[in-house]
Parts: C-alpha cells; structure tokens; sequence
C-alpha cells in the first residue's frame, strides 16, 4: 500500500512538472513569434522608409524648383496694386474696342479672414453698350490681357433698330451685362505646419538646377487668340429673320465696299498721274495731265461730300478705311496741288544729304540730334518734290524721326535684364522677373523679337531695339 502511494505521487509529480514545462514551452513559443511578427514589421518599415529616402532627391528637386519659380506661376495673377488699378486698364479696352462702359461696380469678395485659400478672388460687374464686334474686341482684349481675367457670365439685350441716344446711325447697339472675375495670390501669414521644409545645402543643389528651374518657367505660356473682323459676319444677337435698320444687308453691305475700293483705287491713278506730271518734259502732255488730276480730285472729293452727307458708309471698318487711306490722303495731295509761291521744298540732292545726316546721327545714338534736325526742315519736307524718289527720302527721313522718338519713349520704360539662357535653339531671358522666348510679350507694346548671347532685341512700336546685358 505504501508503495502504491510512493508511484502515485511520483506520477503526479511527473504530470505536474511536464504540464508546467509544456505551459512554459507555449509561453516561449508565443513570444518567439511575436517577434519573428515585429521584426517583420520592422522589415517593412524599413523598406518603406528607404523607399521615401530614394524619392527624397527627386522630391528635394522638384520643390526647389516649385519654390523658386512660385512666384513666376503665380504672376498670371494681378497684384494687389494692379487690381486697384483694373479700371483704368478696362476704361482703355473700352476705347480700344469701341463699347461704352455704362456702370462699373467692383466687387471685391475678400475672406482673408475666413478662409485659408491664398486666392482671393475679385469680382466686377460691367454693363456695356455696344455692337456685336466692338463687345467680341472687348472680350478678346480680355482674353489676351497678360494676368488671368475670366468672363464668368454675360447676358445681353438685343439692340433695337434705330440704336440708342446718341448712336450713329448703323450697326444696332446692344445692352450687356458682364461680369468677370480675377484672383490674387496672397498666402497670408505662415501658420504653425505651415513652415518650409529644410533641405540640406540649398543653395548648392538650387546653383545645380539652374537651368532646369528656368526651363520650368520657360513651360509657363499665355496662349493668345487675336480676333480677327469680319465685315461680312451676321451680329449674333439680332433675330436672322428680321434685316437690322441700321445694320446693312447683303447688296447694301457689297455696294459699300464697292465705293471704298473705288475711292481707293482712286487715290492710287493720282498718286501715278502725280508721279507722271512730275516727269513729263512735253508741257503740253503736263497741261493735259495736270488738267486730268484736277477732274479727278473734284470727281472724287465731291463723292466723298456726298457719301458723308447721305451716310452712305455705315460699316465702322469701311468708314475708318475710308477716313484714313482715302480721305487723309485726298487732303495731302490736295494741299500740294494749292502750294504756289512761297517757300520752296527740297530737291533730291538736299534730302540725300539731310537723310545720310541723320542717319549718322542715329547710328551714334544722338537721338535728340535726329530730332533736332528733322524739326529744322519739317515744314520744307511738305513742299518737296512729289517724285518718287523725292517721296521715299521724304518718307525715309520721317521714320527716322520717328524710330528716334520711340526709342527715347522705350528708354524711359523701366526694363531690367536679370539674365540670358542662350543656346541655338529656345534661349530664353530673365526680364522683369518673368522668362520670356523670342516672340513673347513682355506686356501690351513690348515683346522680345530675338534672344543673342549678350544682347536682347526688342519689339517696340514696330521699332526694333536692343539692350545689351549689364
């Protein structure tokens, strides 16, 4: 019996001892494979975390490239000074275009203080008067203004057929409610998150990026749209069943141009007549001319009373083409054909000489020399000879002065050449802070007409003029 005792508790020693091992045996087996879980967390963080590291140069690269070029993106944008200023630049695109700004209200929704969106978006609501074209200039000046202008909506009333108070008579004006929207970036005070990342030897890698950084900027392109007239075009905005009383129709339209054209064709027979009285050496073929000239000059101003009188051109491009290569022309030639006695012009041989004088002048950059000795013989240059080459030395010593003139008008203009990227295709140039290729503008009358290693050629009223670097 005592035996029995003695196995019996050996036994349950035994159980004991190997169940407390097996509970110490699961215990390791689970903490083994805890860790073998963490250290495969651990593997996958660290693959994520060098997958970071290998993207951190291309990452350090393309903000540097953002942040120095920040500014250049956003100058599509008006500062704050030129939203101020918007009215005076739509008051000159309404004298461009032709349309009448009735009412202007700007509308300025600032939330600065509401809303962390750096873009801060300007509203103005315009009513306009005006016909079909003028209100397509208008919109296209818009469209082509150098910082991001939008029309957001327009409506417009149809013009009725006799126009409003104080219309010509012609093309129906019509009533138009525009409004337009434009933002300016202003980023405010930095907040706390806000901050700039600090990247390790900026300025280093930032000298090393240069030409990317400005290859970037040369991406940053206003794309232009220059609307072009057409005299033959329906206004949109009148009912095509009805013919607009002061709008022309088709045959009313065709015998419109048809006296222009005449009237131009005109001009140029006496133009060629007045070339040949001035070489006719037979005074009997010179009386005959000259009698001609004089029945053309009075069939043609006559006609153009007429036309004046009974409106017969009510199309406002045929009118200004008319006024300007008809009509100022028929006056000139008619003022030479008056001149008697007096003082007298020119000869070829003097204008040869004050031309090559003035060309030295300029070639040295004398520009107020130019000035000065085209102002000496100004009233003479309209008494010289109506010959040919008399007319091109004349016309030859008048662009001189007047390159002279925009070139001074350009030198007062506040330019400041920052840099050039030159290379024999798409060199580009730091101007005014912006980057500009060849044949972008810088603004309205300025534009870059080529990019050479040390010198820009501008574009300046049709005047070609060069800076050279500093």
């Amino acid at each position: 019996m005592g035996d029995k005792k003695v196995i019996l508790g050996a036994a349950a020693l035994t159980l004991l001892v190997v169940g407390g091992s097996a509970v110490f045996l699961w215990y390791d087996w689970r903490k083994i494979k805890e860790g073998e879980a963490q250290i495969e967390r651990t593997r996958q963080e660290v693959a994520v975390a060098r997958e970071k590291k290998r993207k951190v140069p291309d990452l350090e690269r393309d903000v540097i490239i953002l942040r120095e070029n920040l500014e250049e993106y956003v100058k599509v944008l008006p500062d704050e000074s030129e939203v101020n200023d918007f009215v005076n630049k739509l008051n000159k695109f309404q004298d461009q275009s032709g349309v009448v700004i009735l009412n202007l209200d700007d509308v300025k929704t600032r939330t600065r203080a509401d809303s962390k969106d750096p873009f801060e978006k300007v509203v103005y609501k315009l009513k306009l008067r005006g016909t079909a074209q003028q209100f397509l200039t208008f919109a296209n000046l818009l469209e082509n203004y150098e910082r991001f202008v939008r029309i957001a909506s327009f409506d417009v009333a149809s013009g009725t057929d006799k126009g409003g108070p104080g219309d010509k008579e012609g093309e129906p004006r019509h009533a138009i409610n525009l409004t337009i929207e434009t933002f300016v970036y202003n980023p405010g005070p930095v907040t706390k998150g806000q901050e700039k990342v600090e990247i390790r030897e900026f300025k280093t890698k930032r000298e090393a990026l240069k030409e990317e950084i400005v290859r970037a900027r040369s991406d940053l392109k206003i794309l232009r749209y220059l609307l072009r007239k057409d005299l033959e075009r329906r206004d949109p905005f009148l009912d095509p069943r009805r013919r607009a009383g002061g709008g022309p129709d088709a045959d009313a339209l065709a015998q419109q141009k048809k006296f222009v054209t005449w009237a131009k064709e005109e001009v140029r027979l006496l133009r060629q007549l007045l070339d040949q009285e001035a070489q006719e050496p037979n005074l009997i073929k010179k009386v005959e001319l000259k009698r001609e000239i004089d029945d053309r000059i009075k069939e043609l101003d006559g006609k153009l009373v007429l036309a004046q009188k009974e409106k017969w051109i009510t199309v406002a491009a045929l009118a200004e083409d008319l006024r300007s290569k008809v009509r100022e022309e028929l006056e000139g030639i008619k003022r030479r054909r008056n001149l008697s006695g007096g003082d007298a012009g020119l000869s070829e041989k003097e204008l040869t000489v004050i031309l090559s004088r003035m060309k030295e002048a300029f070639d040295r950059g004398e520009l107020t020399r130019v000035v000065a000795q085209h102002s000496a013989v100004e009233k003479k240059l309209a008494l010289s000879p109506v010959s040919p080459r008399a007319r091109e030395l004349t016309g030859e010593i008048n662009d001189l002065k007047r390159q002279a003139l925009v070139i001074q008008e350009f030198g007062k203009r506040k330019i400041e050449i920052r840099g050039i990227v030159f290379q024999p295709v798409g060199s580009v140039a730091i101007i005014n802070n912006r980057v500009l290729e060849k044949g972008e503008s810088l603004d309205d009358e300025v534009s870059v007409h080529d990019i050479r290693e040390d010198e820009i050629e501008f574009l300046f009223r049709n005047v070609r003029v060069v800076r050279r670097t500093d």
